[in-house]
């Protein structure tokens, strides 16, 4: 049924009798999915219906370009510290979220701890995380309670909120609620 769907909306506008039919131009974006998105909110993003959208929405710190090398996307330089057990992240200066408000280490930190206190979805990848030290508003160093190498590269797996808008938002379910249907991102 999804294989008809999606060829009879490739068709250009043809009908069954090889006429055209008369569309108008829609804002809309229909995406088609094999299970039912329940969320936008990135802390379920390991879920592949919720990662597609909040893709669109959120950015994460670092990700991997098409040779398969750890990028910053949020973060302009990063390095895990000899002994594994820090990593010391700059971000991009100018960066904004959707509301326009700007990119901080603060948003870096709120995010990390928000998914950790879920303790759902992708809080599996921060296994280890301790705390994190803002050094300026856009210097931080995530500090973790064992040595973890690949730290750095779940964090691609994490995207950054905008803490004073889900702050706003938050109730008792960490923001959960209203994120399931609002956007609290810096993403395209």
């Amino acid at each position: 049924a999804c294989l008809i769907t999606v060829l009879s909306a490739c068709a250009g506008g043809a009908t069954a009798n090889g006429g055209s039919s008369s569309t108008s131009a829609s804002s809309d974006l229909t995406v088609v999915y094999a299970n039912q998105v329940t969320t936008i909110d990135p802390v379920q993003a390991v879920q592949a219906e919720t990662d597609t959208i909040a893709s669109l929405i959120y950015d994460p710190l670092v990700t991997y370009n098409s040779q398969n090398q750890m990028v910053g996307v949020i973060a302009k330089s990063f390095k895990t510290e000899t002994g594994a057990t820090k990593v010391d992240i700059t971000l991009r200066s100018g960066l904004k979220f959707h509301d326009g408000s700007p990119v901080t280490a603060q948003d870096v930190k709120f995010t990390l701890e928000r998914d950790l206190a879920v303790n759902s979805g992708v809080a599996s990848y921060l296994a280890g995380y301790q705390s994190t030290t803002i050094h300026s508003t856009t210097s931080l160093t995530i500090n973790l309670s064992a040595p973890n190498s690949f730290f750095l590269r779940e964090l691609s797996k994490v995207y950054i909120l905008n803490a004073s808008l889900v702050e706003k938002h938050e109730g008792s379910d960490h923001g959960q609620g209203w994120l399931s249907d609002h956007d609290a991102g810096s993403g395209p």
